[in-house]
């Protein structure tokens, strides 16, 4: 626990900033920030980052903040398929939103083609994003 009795937060901002290839200053200077300092207790976990610097991250380093936010989204995650156990009402309503493991994963090319009728430009993305995954799955 670092000083002050504070607790940290865990996370993977330095691991995927290192595969980005960038540096503490470059990020902080995305971010808008003076100094790389606030950079560094992010990825320590001391200090947690706004909403808007959040989405800030989510764009620089082009992973989800449940991807960056890793523990803290599954810990959150089971409190809230916990609370919704208790509440039938509640998981029925949002039983749409829900499989059998809690919650679905946000594909934002499914909800393009949830849609009903995406553009033919939107139908080129979803395809080539499905083809993508279908190799990589291959090589595993």
């Amino acid at each position: 626990m670092p000083l002050g009795g504070r607790s940290t937060v865990e996370n993977r901002l330095w691991k995927v900033r290192k595969r980005r290839g960038l540096e503490q200053k470059q990020v902080a200077y995305l971010l808008n920030h003076q100094t790389a300092d606030q950079v560094s207790r992010y990825e320590l976990g001391t200090r947690s980052p706004t909403l808007e610097t959040a989405l800030l991250l989510e764009m620089i380093y082009g992973a989800p903040l449940r991807i960056l936010y890793k523990d803290l989204y599954e810990r959150l995650q089971a409190e809230l398929q916990d609370r919704l156990e208790h509440v039938p009402q509640l998981k029925e309503r949002l039983s749409e939103f829900l499989n059998q493991d809690g919650m679905r994963e946000y594909c934002a090319y499914g909800e393009l083609v949830r849609t009903g009728h995406p553009a033919q430009a939107d139908q080129i993305k979803a395809r080539r994003h499905a083809t993508e995954l279908v190799k990589r799955l291959a090589y595993l």
